[in-house]
């Protein structure tokens, strides 16, 4: 897995380096137009010398064979060119009666015409001592000669061409005249249409392509899985600006030391990144339209290859190498926008842009690039960077990364071109927009996305149109960036410019644990000593609670809890189950280590086969089947710390004995999509459930985490409008050092309080029942949110001898308690939990139905035995029974093994919901 991950970040890493290449090209003619050189205004007339400048197409044959034609520039001076083929005629590359070829060399222009046209030629063709064109003009002083014969001049490189015929013997003929330029160019329709249907296409890909709203289900075993997507970069506000440095630095590289190796390098990488995007495009489509499985050969020294990547990656590389060798065919553009279209979609997955600060900041810099090195440029280097780049060496290979279209309905040929730049850059706005619709429920009409595409397809529109009127290339993003940005930053019904960091995560790739929750197991504060902790705290301000009872637990007449009628599902007792646990470690690939308590070498296995039963009824065994059923088309969030991750882990466990789904998450979020229901299961990381900050608030200082109690985690609650069941955890993380906010004050703190602010007016316990209340009102008020949002009470921990980090243990419990072990903080903990989820009940009126208590804490309690314990990691050298000195080695009692009791947490949890959505609560 590690050497995989590393091969797809190189991947990454050089299709970030073509996109940093792919913004020189500019709109513009391909190669040396008819109106490259039009420049009159700038070069002085005199009698005798004031033709206008024109461009030529110089057509040459070698011994017969035609070769392709050279572009050329006339002269102020000298006799005209014919404006067609038809009114000149082929005539041998000769002196006398034929056309002259002749070398720079250190005469002047004038000298060298009037000696060609004294010898009987009747034209001239001279070859530039630089690989560039040049006005042939005048001087006020020069005395100008009654020249008769045309005079051409071609740059050294198309020169060299002919004279290296020559010297060899070969039978040379050439044919000169100026063509005017169509008035309508045809290919520009067409390229106008591969770049917005490239863009809109890279959009949708992953949600219309790779099917991740595939309501057709797979066939029988449902195994099918789409290709892995690549891994996400997502991109900063100092990144993207940095890009344009860096990408300003390349380009200035380019523009000084161009040469055949510099030419081939970009041809290399963008063969690299071709191969990447044809073989990503065409195994989506091919699993999306047949359905392919994923299954895998072993290969020797290469390991597990899916059957698809066999298939396809052998026809890949046949395109790449078939294009890298036959650049000059006439046909070749097609294999580089095939490879081109593949490799901007493949971009336009990984790299993604998370909010539209982001997005502003680098097309603003993108916006401004574009102008200083097309238009500013000039000024400083003569001509202009940009402009000189994208029209290469005419010595080796043609700059790859552009979209081209040949211009067969002109008689110059040559190509229209569109530079990658100038579609990865809008198109990272155009995904976000998508991305963003999606997430906050907008329709194709009353979302970003669609005014985006036509900001986009106007902006190119005009793009062209300045093409035709300026006669020159155009800096695209100079019309893309304010028609696709300035939609986003003034349209729509709500200000997209505050959406926050999050916005790409329903739609990222990879599913990865928050790095917040590599060992989080919080210290129970009953027993840390706080002044080993912090030097300026008070003394612990957890309230003590009376052996035995639970202040505010909750009853079976509890209107919100789902065991109305004739069932309690939290009453009754743990059974031993002789059918086993629903799956086991080795039919589930994600559990995470920690909690792979077989895999770590827990001996007993007991444990996994304890059922709850209620009273009063049975507590139907999860049935995979039928929970998707229910769930077609819904999405399930679990939202909260480690423990929720722990449930979440344990459900997906479930269902993937039936079907393996989809994986859709990112660094930040767990998403996974079962597609033969589009059922979705979503994990997002939120400690407190509140907001938090490290910045300083008050007399917090910055750095310490700051608990808003009054206001609802952004995080989560700006995509409730997408969930139809939240599940929500909460609590152990209050034990954590922070400091709560509420109304803007700093009234509390938990491993933290100055002794100079006086006595605190709230204790991590009440912070804890605030923060509750506060989230469980603001989802039932909601008007966007029609779902269920279940609140799992508080899962107890098993620390005997002390907390998580002081000794605490336990070790040695294989089989469910016989009777509760109270637990002062866990049950001051629960019931300041149930208080507040009645507070919110109330506080919600009408909307109080919204919310669902799962109360499994009682349950749970009895449950020692289900914790991984010291079996945490699979190192075979680790302890797991006490030392000499009667310390217990390192142990986790506070999440659950898996398989295990957790597992009766999501039966609880279909149980719930079924009676929610069939209104069955016997």
């Amino acid at each position: 897995m590690t050497s995989s991950r590393s091969s797809r970040r190189g991947v990454v890493l050089l299709l970030l380096s073509v996109l940093l290449l792919a913004c020189q090209a500019p709109v513009a003619a391909g190669g040396s137009t008819a109106t490259d050189f039009e420049e009159d205004g700038k070069s002085p007339k005199f009698p005798g010398c004031d033709n206008p400048f024109k461009s030529v197409k110089v057509m040459y044959w070698v011994d017969g064979n035609e070769m392709n034609a050279l572009t050329g520039i006339t002269a102020r001076f000298g006799g005209v060119l014919p404006d067609t083929a038809s009114a000149t005629q082929k005539l041998p590359a000769m002196l006398a009666g034929s056309i002259a070829v002749a070398e720079r060399g250190e005469c002047t222009y004038l000298e060298k015409a009037s000696a060609v046209d004294s010898s009987g030629a009747t034209a001239m063709l001279l070859v530039n001592d630089k690989n560039s064109l040049e006005m042939m003009a005048c001087t006020q002083n020069d005395k100008v000669p009654d020249l008769k014969i045309p005079i051409v001049l071609v740059s050294n490189s198309s020169g060299l061409k002919i004279l290296s015929a020559i010297d060899g013997g070969a039978k040379v003929n050439i044919l000169m005249y100026t063509p005017t330029k169509a008035a309508f160019d045809g290919a520009i329709p067409f390229l106008w249409l591969m770049a917005v249907s490239t863009t809109a296409c890279a959009a949708v890909w992953t949600t219309v392509v790779v099917g991740e709203e595939n309501k057709k289900a797979p066939p029988a075993g449902g195994d099918q899985e789409a290709p892995a997507e690549p891994e996400i970069v997502e991109l900063e506000a100092k990144t993207a600006v940095l890009f344009i440095v860096v990408s300003s630095c390349v380009l200035l590289f380019l523009f000084f030391f161009t040469s055949i190796w510099s030419a081939w390098l970009l041809v290399i990488m963008f063969c690299f990144s071709g191969l990447q995007g044809l073989h990503f495009v065409t195994s989506s489509l091919i699993v999306r339209v047949f359905k392919c499985g994923d299954a895998k050969v072993k290969l020797p020294l290469i390991g597990n290859v899916t059957v698809v990547t066999l298939a396809v990656l052998p026809v890949a590389l046949f395109v790449v190498v078939m294009w890298a060798t036959h650049q000059s065919s006439a046909f070749a553009w097609v294999g580089q926008n095939l490879m081109g279209i593949c490799m901007m979609i493949l971009v336009l997955q990984i790299v993604q842009m998370p909010n539209i600060k982001v997005a502003s900041a680098l097309l603003i810099s993108a916006f401004l690039y574009d102008i200083f090195w097309v238009f500013i440029s000039p000024l400083i280097f003569k001509k202009s960077v940009m402009i000189t780049v994208a029209k290469g060496t005419e010595e080796g290979p043609s700059l790859p990364m552009v979209l081209k279209m040949p211009k067969e309905f002109d008689v110059w040929n040559g190509y229209d071109m569109i530079g990658f730049g100038d579609i990865l850059f809008p198109g990272l706005l155009v995904a976000f927009s998508f991305r963003y619709d999606r997430s906050h429920g907008k329709g194709l009409t009353d979302g970003y996305f669609l005014y985006v595409m036509i900001g986009y397809a106007f902006g190119l529109s005009c793009t062209y149109v300045g093409l035709y009127l300026m006669k020159s290339g155009q800096p695209a993003l100079l019309y893309l960036v304010p028609c696709t940005l300035g939609k986003e930053l003034k349209g729509g019904q709500e200000p997209l410019a505050e959406h926050s960091d999050q916005s790409s995560a329903l739609n990222s790739s990879e599913a990865s644990l928050n790095t917040r929750e590599a060992g989080d197991i919080v210290p129970d504060p009953a027993a840390v000593d706080n002044k080993l902790l912090d030097p300026v705290v008070t003394d612990d301000p957890t309230p003590e609670v009376e052996e035995g009872t639970i202040p505010g637990a909750p009853d079976s007449n509890d209107s919100q809890r789902p065991d109305q009628g004739t069932c309690d599902l939290y009453r009754g007792e743990w059974v031993l189950d002789s059918s086993g646990p629903l799956y086991t470690n080795n039919s589930c690939h994600i559990i995470t280590q920690m909690q792979n308590c077989q895999g770590n070498g827990r001996p007993d296995k007991d444990y996994e086969n304890w059922r709850w039963k209620p009273e009063q009824c049975i507590l139907p065994r999860f049935d995979g089947t039928k929970f998707l059923e229910l769930m077609r088309g819904k999405t399930l969030a679990f939202v909260g710390d480690s423990v929720a991750r722990n449930q979440m882990e344990s459900l997906l466990c479930i269902l993937w004995q039936v079907e393996t789904p989809v994986n859709r998450g990112s660094r930040k979020w767990n998403r996974w999509i079962f597609r033969s229901t589009s059922t979705t299961i979503i994990r997002i990381w939120s400690s407190w459930l509140v907001h938090r900050s490290s910045e300083a608030v008050g007399i917090a200082p910055k750095g310490l985490d700051k608990v808003f109690l009054d206001i609802a985690d952004e995080t989560f609650m700006e995509y409730i409008p997408t969930f139809d069941v939240l599940v929500l955890s909460s609590g152990h993380w209050f034990a954590k050092r922070s400091a709560y906010i509420l109304n803007g004050n700093v009234v509390g703190g938990q491993l933290w309080w100055p002794r100079q602010a006086g006595k605190m007016q709230i204790n991590n316990i009440d912070a804890f029942g605030v923060s509750v209340e506060t989230c469980l009102t603001a989802l039932a008020t909601n008007p966007n949110f029609t779902g269920i949002a279940v609140l799992r009470t508080f899962s107890p921990d098993h620390y005997e001898g002390g907390a998580w980090n002081t000794g605490g243990s336990c070790t040695g419990k294989v089989k469910p308690l016989d009777e509760v072990v109270r637990n002062g903080f866990t049950d001051t903990m629960y019931g300041k939990q149930v208080a507040s989820f009645r507070k919110a009940v109330q506080n919600s009126g009408k909307h109080s139905s919204k919310l669902k208590l799962m109360d499994i804490t009682e349950p749970f309690a009895l449950r020692a035995d289900g914790h991984p314990g010291p079996y945490r990691s699979p190192d075979p050298n680790k302890k797991t029974q006490r030392g000499p000195d009667g310390k217990p080695p390192p142990q986790d009692c506070l999440h659950w093994c898996m398989p295990g009791p957790v597992d009766t947490w999501n039966e609880m949890l279909f149980e719930t919901i079924r009676r929610e959505f069939e209104g069955d609560s016997s």
